[in-house]
């Protein structure tokens, strides 16, 4: 495969035949098949080696924007490509401070089923960045006991209305 992107992927037959890629849901099989379009090959003898592995850049952003998938959707996908061994996550990134996760393509799913099989799950992130931030979580609370009376809700209206 050349160094310049190709508008193909490849795909083994053993992964699309296995156990793990058969376990896998609609939109997990979807998630996969971009990480593979992502993934860099670059043959050394008679092996492919993925020269960009543990750098796969894949946003739940960009999911929304190619599938329409929700971040629960694309949560779920990864989980599952994760559990089924087809992924690894080099690193976990904050969406918030515009860190992206990195992943990695994984060759576990080859011993999926089998006491070989090493299990991962993906980590909860308990660095509380972003909306898990305790200061914020405050914030919110704070906002949901707010409450606007009527008196000030309709002198709102009234002005809207008369500009």
């Amino acid at each position: 495969m050349s160094k310049s992107r190709s508008h193909t992927m490849f795909i083994e037959r053993d992964m699309h035949r296995s156990r793990a890629f058969q376990k896998l849901s609609k939109s997990a099989t979807t998630i996969l098949f971009e990480f593979l379009y992502r993934r860099r090959l670059e043959q050394r003898g008679s092996e492919w080696v993925v020269t960009n592995n543990g750098e796969i850049i894949f946003s739940y952003r960009e999911a929304k924007k190619l599938f329409g998938f929700v971040p629960s959707t694309m949560a779920s996908s990864i989980s599952q490509l994760v559990e089924n061994g087809f992924i690894d996550i080099a690193h976990q990134g904050v969406a918030t401070s515009k860190d992206s996760s990195r992943y990695a393509i994984s060759q576990r799913w080859r011993d999926y089923g089998t006491d070989k099989f090493i299990e991962q799950t993906r980590q909860k992130d308990t660095r509380k960045l972003g909306f898990a931030d305790p200061k914020r979580k405050k914030i919110a609370t704070e906002m949901e006991s707010v409450s606007l009376s009527k008196p000030i809700a309709i002198s709102l209206f009234k002005r809207v209305a008369t500009n």
